[in-house]
């Protein structure tokens, strides 16, 4: 897209990546301050599904400008987001079955990235690379959104440990005594 629709450079997609990672970073530091919110499983899909949805936004950009927008807001939203997700790991999963629990989690997140290519590759041949991500963040965000529906995916929000290891984060921060 950089190259072929909007003559980027190499210096300018590498500075999407870097909005991206800039973006991530600052996500990551204000949830840091801020600690968890009361409503942390809606806040962890949410950030995910503007952090997807911006997906959507690299299809409509005309200028290179724009995609460091939507990268950095996709950064700050995937960043929040597993932040709050590593939050309920360490919180919620036994520490003797951490390691296992979190071997699975990668190993089906990496296991489905073939699956998307063998996808999305021929898609963006037959509707064209920009609808393709247009497609794709709608979609994306979206399933992040109803995934708030489903039953008992914010059950962690009553249960006291992920609290208790917030709180314990909180005072542990050097700016605690705020």
């Amino acid at each position: 897209m950089v190259k072929t629709e909007l003559r980027g450079s190499a210096g300018e997609y590498g500075l999407i990546a870097t909005f991206g990672a800039v973006g991530g970073l600052a996500g990551s530091l204000v949830l840091g301050q801020l600690g968890l919110p009361r409503r942390h499983i809606v806040l962890m899909f949410a950030s995910w599904a503007v952090g997807v949805a911006c997906i959507a936004g690299y299809g409509i950009a005309n200028a290179v400008p724009q995609m460091w927008v939507f990268a950095a807001v996709s950064g700050a939203g995937m960043s929040v987001g597993s932040v709050v997700w590593g939050t309920l790991m360490h919180s919620l999963v036994p520490k003797e079955l951490l390691g296992r629990v979190s071997a699975f989690d990668w190993t089906v997140s990496l296991a489905l990235t073939p699956v998307g290519y063998a996808v999305l590759g021929p898609l963006g041949e037959a509707i064209g690379a920009s609808r393709t991500l247009v497609l794709c963040g709608v979609i994306g965000g979206a399933l992040h959104v109803l995934f708030l529906a489903l039953p008992g995916i914010r059950g962690p929000e009553g249960d006291e440990r992920v609290v208790t290891a917030a709180r314990a984060a909180a005072q542990a921060s050097p700016n605690a005594s705020r």
